[in-house]
């Protein structure tokens, strides 16, 4: 499931941890003490996901995290403030996703 790529940890979701329990995906986040915060929102589903495969929750406004997950637009700064390890789940000036039919 999880693999090195490069000197990085590539970790794979599996949604199936949302109904059921599956100890051994908890065990690289638990290892690694990785912690996830939502800005803006609370998404129940993403924070099941997350806590299947280990994370812990941290307060909204700590600077600690290896994950963010946010609604709405992330300001530049906040981009430009982030560490090599930590993640957001937006791309810089993209406030939108759209479809091409």
């Amino acid at each position: 499931m999880n693999s090195n790529l490069k000197g990085k940890l590539v970790m794979k979701f599996n949604p199936k941890v949302v109904y059921k329990r599956y100890y051994h995906e908890k065990e690289l986040g638990e290892r690694y003490n990785l912690t996830y915060k939502f800005v803006k929102n609370e998404t129940k589903l993403i924070k099941k996901i997350l806590e299947g495969h280990g994370f812990e929750q941290v307060h909204s406004s700590s600077s600690l995290f290896n994950l963010m997950w946010t609604c709405g637009t992330i300001k530049p700064l906040i981009f430009k403030s982030l560490f090599p390890f930590q993640r957001v789940n937006h791309f810089p000036k993209f406030d939108f996703l759209f479809l091409k039919s």
